[in-house]
Parts: C-alpha cells; structure tokens; sequence
C-alpha cells in the first residue's frame, strides 16, 4: 500500500517554521511523499522553495453551530444549546435549568463558526492528489503547525486504517515535554461521534471529497472533530479511534517551538 501525507490550512511562520514541521514529519513517517495546501490569498506566506497547491478560501455562508438539521450526537447538541442560551441573554444559573455559558466560553465555541473550512481545503487537495494518479490508497491529513510525538510506532497505525480512521491529538492545557506522555486510546462514545483531528489517518475508502462539497452546499456539514466523524466514519459504517498525545499543536508549546526553532 502506498501513502501521502497531506497537510492543509494556513502557514502561519509565527507559531513555528515549516521547515521544523517538515523534519519531524519525515522524521515519523520516512519515504512517504508530502503535499502542502493552502488558499490562494495565503499562498504568499509559503516560502518559494516549497510547491504548494491553492484554491480560494471557501466563504462559510451559514453558522455550522447552528444551521445544520439537529444531530443525534450528544456533545454537539451541548455545545448548540449553548449558543442558544448565550444569544438568547442567559448568563448565569437561575434556576431554569439552561447551560451556564461564560463569555470567555462563549468565543471559545465561536471558533467553530467557520471549522468547516479545514475540512473543505483538505477535500480539495486529496482531489488533486488523487489525480496525480501515484496510487495512494492511504493517507495523513494534518496541518502546518502540527508537532508529532518521537517514538510512537505509526506504522502499526498505518495497517489499522484500512478498517477506519484513526486520530490523534494532545490536549491544549499541557506544556512541553508533559503533554506528550504515552498514547491513550479515548474510549469511543458511539453517541459523542468524534474523531481527534490534529493528525489522521485513514483509507481512500473512507473519503470523499464530492460528500463534503455536498454537505457544505446544503448547510450541513459540521465543524471541525464532529465533521471529520461526518465525512470519514458515518457514511462508511466503520468505528474511528482517537488517541490522547501522538500529535499537538506548536502554537501550545511555547518551550518546544523556542528550543526547535534552530533546526
């Protein structure tokens, strides 16, 4: 079997330089081919010596919070309430039995806002990934500021994916070296229908860019973790696993990215 690693977002050079992302990766993954995606008004950000694929940022013309038909997955009908009762004036406990929400966790959730859009750039890379008619039937989805645990073993995870997809993340209140202690497999709650979603791993059978675009078009498709488990578990009938630690994000680890960034 033959695999890619493809990463999509924004290059953003102030939480760590590619070059540094690019080494570990190579790093965990040796002699896999690498692809880079971002939108064409970021493509400047890219530095000249990397090829970079590009297509305009997607314009996210409904709430993905809000908008989409009710689903019956339990964490995300917390999180819509809370939206509801935040816009509706609740702030506090009174008795009425509605989610307290602060307005600190009320930005936090707002980030959701637009989450869909990782999603939408990685459909539109594995199109023309695909195209490039190279083989691939597995693949790495993760993103430019991803910092991948030394010593884990992907290759045992590379043979899993073949019966669904299987991420990794590592939770943002940790600092450097604590928040990358040994993997935890997250007990899997049918009804929460997530999928950690710093670094995934799965098989072309359980993708499909054509699903996202439609969902997307019909306001349905759901922001970040929850529309990962929409698009690569739900239609396919396969169980994901997510894993604690494995990957994290530079941005959170100020003393990793500082010793680091001489490499």
């Amino acid at each position: 079997m033959k695999t890619a690693i493809l990463i999509n977002g924004v290059y953003r050079p102030q939480c760590v330089k590619i070059h540094v992302v690019l080494n570990e990766l190579l790093e965990a993954f040796p002699d896999i081919d690498l692809y880079l995606h971002t939108w064409d008004e970021y493509k400047y950000l890219v530095p000249d010596y990397l090829n970079v694929e590009s297509c305009p940022e997607p314009i996210i013309h409904y709430n993905a919070m809000l908008d989409p038909d009710p689903p019956s997955n339990i964490k995300y009908k917390s999180w819509r309430q809370q939206f509801i009762d935040y816009d509706a004036g609740y702030r506090k406990d009174d008795g009425s039995g509605k989610i307290q929400v602060s307005d600190d966790h009320r930005k936090k959730l707002q980030k959701h806002f637009s989450s869909t859009k990782q999603i939408l750039g990685y459909a539109d890379l594995y199109e023309k990934v695909q195209k490039l008619n190279k083989g691939y039937d597995r693949f790495i989805r993760t993103r430019w500021d991803i910092c991948v645990q030394e010593g884990v073993d992907f290759n045992h995870f590379l043979k899993l994916c073949t019966t669904g997809p299987i991420g990794f993340g590592a939770p943002t209140n940790r600092s450097y070296p604590h928040f990358f202690k040994k993997l935890h497999q997250i007990r899997e709650n049918q009804k929460e229908e997530i999928i950690s979603d710093q670094l995934i791993i799965h098989h072309k059978n359980h993708f499909d860019p054509q699903l996202v675009y439609r969902l997307h078009k019909d306001k349905q498709l759901l922001p970040s973790e929850f529309g990962w488990h929409q698009v690569l578990v739900k239609p396919y009938d396969v169980k994901s696993r997510s894993y604690e630690n494995g990957a994290g994000l530079y941005r959170n680890y100020k003393e990793k990215r500082k010793n680091n960034e001489h490499r």
